[in-house]
């Protein structure tokens, strides 16, 4: 819920008309909602690799995590140009044979599957 300064509800004809004078300042394409912009938060997050997606979740404010993953945050985008290690780390107290990744290998979540 919005309020206005008096802590009253905003309108709904008042907040439309206040929204596209701020979108229109602000460069954004004339349909942008303002749900456009917690899209657009929610993906950005999703999709940083910086966060996990509990965390992710819960800065969205959803009570559901589908809501979050499969919604907003793409999780194709997610994962782009992400390089996972912590395999190579765990088992690293581990001799590998001839032919295994060698500890501490990493592997590209986008890799082509050439193999």
């Amino acid at each position: 819920m919005v309020t206005n300064r008096f802590g009253r509800p905003v309108l709904h004809t008042v907040f439309h008309q206040k929204w596209r004078r701020a979108a229109k300042q602000a460069g954004l394409p004339e349909r942008t909602r303002l749900h456009d912009l917690k899209h657009f938060y929610t993906t950005t997050l999703g999709g940083s690799g910086t966060h996990d997606p509990k965390t992710v979740q819960a800065l969205s404010r959803h009570a559901k995590f589908s809501e979050t993953w499969d919604t907003y945050a793409h999780p194709p985008l997610a994962v782009e140009e992400v390089t996972v290690t912590v395999f190579g780390s765990a088992f690293s107290h581990i001799d590998t044979s001839a032919g295994a990744p060698r500890s501490g290998a990493t592997f590209d979540a986008l890799a082509s599957n050439a193999s």
